[in-house]
């Protein structure tokens, strides 16, 4: 296996957040426009049970610096004297961490979030950090509404239509992780397949666009991609496992409906996949039974007709967990 770092730069806003899924879609309408369609029926056939390689959650990226989600582990009380609860309502809300004290939860050295607020705190205080305190507290994704002139889709033009409010969502730079299980996969065939497609909604009027700047193997993860003991964290939305040990772990739960994309193809048929429950990238899970892979590539939508020419068609959903596993018998 081999670890990628790969560095994305939007060049447009968004309609919505990025997710891994969001991610994997794009990709596999990459892949059909430039190989067809059998070879996407082939590709997404390896993935049903042996994927070739797995997918981050988009990560923040700064000056060099990657922040990874805070950990879902213990809370871990802290005292006033510790921390004053004012200052805990703060820390409270940062989502991120930096990779130093990420790789010390990965090593077992971090076991509650309490220890991980009396870092941060530290961190401040060192005028040499100054540069990643800074991060710490800089939104990653910055949203906003945008006031948009609807289009008449008879016509073709904005004679009658309405002003309406659209959420537009500024990302920074951001690094997907990618872990190469086969090696026969080609990891820079991903800029020319993001080159093709756009993330989200809006295409047809440029948004979604991002370039691949930079794409480099990744070492300081590589000591976490192998089993070191039943528990591990997730860096991307997973489905929930039947090996998941759901009473022993550490988790956020989210439901999500997903639109299908309806821009290269016109669809006849629904517009909304089904519904899907994960655990969010963070949680820290325990399994019963050590696997190759968890969560999987679930049917979201299946029936007849792209463009109304009577083929059946089955849309799927990613759901695979990107795990790094704690060192220790105990989390």
């Amino acid at each position: 296996m081999t670890l990628w770092k790969v560095l994305f730069k939007p060049l447009s806003p968004f309609t919505s957040k990025i997710e891994v899924y969001t991610l994997f879609g794009a990709l596999c309408w990459g892949y059909k426009l430039l190989f067809g369609e059998e070879r996407l029926l082939e590709f997404l056939e390896k993935f049903k049970n042996d994927p070739p390689f797995l997918l981050s959650s988009p990560l923040p990226h700064f000056n060099d610096h990657i922040l990874f989600p805070m950990p879902q582990i213990e809370e871990g009380f802290l005292d006033d004297s510790e921390l004053p609860y004012p200052e805990k309502k703060e820390y409270k809300k940062i989502k991120y961490i930096p990779q130093n004290l990420f790789l010390e939860y990965l090593e077992g050295k971090i076991r509650t979030q309490g220890e991980i607020f009396l870092k941060l705190k530290e961190l401040k205080k060192n005028e040499n950090e100054c540069s990643l305190k800074n991060l710490l507290e800089k939104p990653f994704i910055f949203n906003s509404n945008i006031l948009q002139a609807s289009i008449n889709r008879l016509t073709w033009t904005t004679t009658g239509g309405n002003l309406i409010n659209t959420p537009a969502y500024w990302y920074s730079s951001f690094i997907v992780y990618v872990l190469q299980r086969d090696s026969q996969f080609d990891i820079e065939i991903l800029k020319k397949l993001f080159e093709l497609v756009s993330l989200g909604g809006n295409k047809s009027i440029g948004w979604g666009h991002v370039k691949i700047v930079k794409i480099e193997e990744d070492k300081a993860l590589n000591g976490y991609l192998e089993p070191r003991s039943e528990f591990f964290y997730i860096l991307s939305p997973t489905f929930i496992d039947p090996s998941f040990e759901i009473e022993e772990s550490y988790y956020q739960l989210f439901i999500y409906t997903g639109l299908i994309e309806n821009f290269y193809e016109r669809l006849t048929h629904s517009l909304l996949k089904r519904r899907f429950i994960y655990l969010s990238s963070g949680s820290q899970i325990k399994t019963g039974q050590i696997k190759a892979c968890y969560g999987g590539l679930i049917p979201a939508l299946e029936g007849t007709s792209f463009a109304g020419n009577g083929r059946r068609y089955t849309i799927y959903q990613y759901g695979y967990a990107f795990p790094l596993y704690l060192k220790g018998d105990k989390a």
